[in-house]
């Protein structure tokens, strides 16, 4: 396998607070609907079939704004000294805690086991807009409660000016022509809810091998860069924060009878575990998630980058 750097260069803003919009898995399922289109059903099972094999043939990040990566899940340093320096340590602990968002540079410190306060991040932007329902027997808009609001994510432009999304993607030998037709597909069809009003538009994107992490040379363990469900044998000694999923069919199956999925409880991206011999991935595909189409499955890896923990966490 061999990781790459997807970076999307976006035009509009999408539906919802970015950090939530690109998950891993939904990230995952745009690809399997892009493919699905181009190529038809059965290449599409086919794909997925290879995840019930020796090696998956992609494994995917969450999305994150302007080259920003999570922060380690981790507990806070003990507080030592007097009750003072206590009190101005916690606040102090505080207030890094607030950034969960780190820079490349920042984020092969923290996983070289550092302990630090890394700067505050513009990371994202929720507004809420306001709409107005169109009738659909007369084309007109208006009338008493037609009016609704809508949550629009932004992730701030960078210094030249654009707005970017990175995805980081470990893909197996042989795979590559087709994972980036998939995301050429996923680049050409939009992302997200309400793509045919002009939300998640994408301008650009480009796909390139990425070696910016700065992994330990003797690693203790991993953070996960992705929200994932663990698989049977996967590490439990770690930290890690909790997420409950609430999904959705999209596409052409969110008009089913019922587009709902089954609740799912997930390890949210900057978990981490001690692990003695770190893979390239941990979690799985979770089938059985759809009561409506029981050919659906949920993307559930973590993409893992070998890290150290704080000497006072050894």
């Amino acid at each position: 396998m061999r990781l790459h750097k997807v970076t999307f260069t976006l035009r509009s803003a999408v539906v919802g607070s970015p950090l939530e919009a690109w998950q891993a898995d939904t990230v995952f399922g745009q690809l399997c609907w892009a493919l699905a289109r181009r190529e038809g059903p059965e290449v599409l099972a086919a794909f997925l079939g290879e995840y019930g094999r020796a090696q998956p043939p992609l494994v995917i990040s969450n999305g994150f704004p302007n080259d920003l990566l999570p922060r380690p899940i981790l507990p806070p340093p003990a507080s030592r000294g007097s009750l003072r320096e206590r009190r101005g340590a916690a606040l102090q602990s505080k207030q890094a805690g607030a950034v969960d968002l780190l820079t490349l540079a920042e984020f092969n410190r923290a996983i070289a086991g550092e302990r630090f306060n890394p700067a505050p991040k513009d990371v994202s932007q929720v507004r809420v807009t306001l709409k107005n329902q169109i009738n659909r027997a007369t084309s007109t808009t208006g009338g008493e409660g037609h009016l609704y609001s809508l949550e629009e994510g932004v992730v701030p432009r960078g210094g030249d000016g654009m707005a970017r999304v990175s995805v980081y993607a470990w893909i197996a030998e042989g795979q590559l022509e087709t994972v980036r037709r998939m995301f050429a597909g996923l680049a050409e069809d939009g992302y997200g809810k309400r793509k045919s009003v002009g939300y998640g538009e994408i301008e650009s994107w480009d796909m390139n091998p990425f070696s910016g992490f700065s992994p330990p040379p003797q690693p203790e363990g991993f953070i996960a860069l992705s929200n994932f469900v663990p698989a049977p044998g996967d590490p439990t000694d770690g930290y890690y924060r909790l997420s409950v999923k609430y999904g959705k069919l999209g596409e052409e199956f969110a008009n089913l009878p019922n587009p709902f999925k089954k609740p799912l409880v997930m390890l949210a991206a900057g978990s981490c575990f001690r692990a003695a011999n770190v893979q390239p991935y941990y979690g799985r595909l979770v089938p059985g998630i759809s009561p409506a189409h029981s050919a659906v499955v949920q993307y559930g890896l973590a993409l893992a980058v070998p890290m150290k923990f704080p000497q006072d966490l050894a």
